[in-house]
């Protein structure tokens, strides 16, 4: 990242501005929000930049405020990336740097049906809730009539179960 001060130039790798940032402020992995960017915060910004990268010059609370927050959104983009990257990975078994954006994209507005299609096959929803049947056979499958079918059985299976309930 290259950030140009009104007393030089600041170019350094994203993590390592995130190193020495993270080592000035108060929580492990700063959001921008949760942090009060009261004048004392700034000023340690400001310092920290100033002895790293530009010992000869006053760095303001101003540009350490702005180059924090640069910092903060790119860390969480890439963050943001990666993420998505690791769940191409488990759920469709590829290298996701070895397919081209688009595919990338395909893939990742398919990942709900495919989580949803996972949940069905453990049986990790609640076969007697008929709604929540519905709901995830859709996104599973995208066949309304497959998910009316199931959801039947699930109104079916809860009626049979509440009356073996109550006769007991």
């Amino acid at each position: 990242m290259k950030f140009q001060l009104d007393g030089g130039i600041i170019d350094a790798d994203l993590s390592e501005l995130q190193r020495l940032l993270s080592s000035v402020t108060p929580l492990s992995r700063a959001v921008l929000g949760t942090i009060v960017s009261d004048k004392s915060f700034l000023e340690g910004v400001a310092k920290a930049l100033q002895e790293k990268y530009l010992p000869e010059t006053r760095v303001t609370s101003s540009e350490a405020w702005q180059i924090w927050k640069a910092v903060d959104e790119a860390a969480t983009a890439y963050q943001a990336q990666t993420r998505d990257y690791a769940e191409l990975a488990f759920w469709f078994h590829i290298n996701p740097y070895e397919v081209s954006e688009r595919q990338r994209v395909g893939l990742l507005a398919n990942l709900g049906m495919l989580k949803a299609q996972d949940r069905i096959n453990r049986g990790d929803y609640d076969a007697l809730d008929p709604k929540q049947v519905y709901q995830l056979f859709m996104l599973a499958y995208e066949d309304k009539e497959l998910a009316q079918r199931r959801a039947t059985e699930s109104a079916k299976l809860a009626i049979e179960r509440e009356a073996k309930r109550q006769r007991t």
